[in-house]
């Protein structure tokens, strides 16, 4: 059954350039959004078995296991450009689990349904750290989009109560979350550093 497995993937072939159509583009960020959320609502399930870090460890090792079985015939050619970059690799290894265990963290006091409304805040979020870190500009369509994603945040951390806001007495699950989320926003940002190749 390994021999199998070993020449299966020793004789697949992998372009070196895929351009999909704008439909399967599509349905691989469905797919991303799914396994995203049903990666919340795991952990929201295990958050009593399994720490933090230990879920958020066990996530991103099996995920590397996958993945390493598609690229390891690559990584001789790369381990040249790997060691130029080790440090900006490194800081966006410890952001992803980072963030991963602040989520799994967040999910000991919040629900899952507020953990990834929060997490879909995300895309707007990560043009601050991006204005921030890179000096990107930001459009009159971007702001409204920040403000809205902000406006929306703000309602589900008070849950539409003024007298919360004016307390500061938040729901402590929401604002990790919410640090989970800007974790992913840094790295979302300097994750262009790295070399195309």
């Amino acid at each position: 059954m390994t021999d199998h497995f070993e020449n299966w993937f020793s004789n697949l072939k992998i372009p070196k350039e895929f351009k999909p159509s704008p439909a399967v583009a599509y349905v691989f960020a469905m797919g991303a959004a799914f396994l995203w959320a049903t990666s919340t609502i795991i952990g929201r399930g295990v958050h009593q078995e399994l720490p933090p870090i230990g879920t958020s460890f066990w996530r991103w090792f099996l995920a590397a296991a996958v993945l390493y079985l598609f690229i390891w015939r690559e990584l001789p050619s790369k381990y040249a450009l790997i060691k130029k970059n080790w440090r900006l690799i490194l800081w966006l290894g410890i952001l992803q689990v980072g963030s991963s265990a602040l989520l799994y963290l967040a999910l000991n006091y919040t629900t899952a349904i507020n953990a990834t409304l929060l997490n879909a805040a995300q895309p707007a979020l990560t043009i601050l750290p991006a204005w921030l870190l890179t000096g990107d500009r930001v459009t009159l369509r971007q702001s409204i989009g920040i403000l809205a994603a902000l406006s929306g945040i703000i309602v589900m951390v008070s849950q539409g109560k003024l007298g919360i806001l004016v307390a500061l007495e938040f729901n402590l699950g929401d604002i990790i979350a919410l640090l989970a989320v800007l974790g992913w926003a840094i790295y979302a940002t300097i994750l262009h550093r790295l070399p195309v190749e």
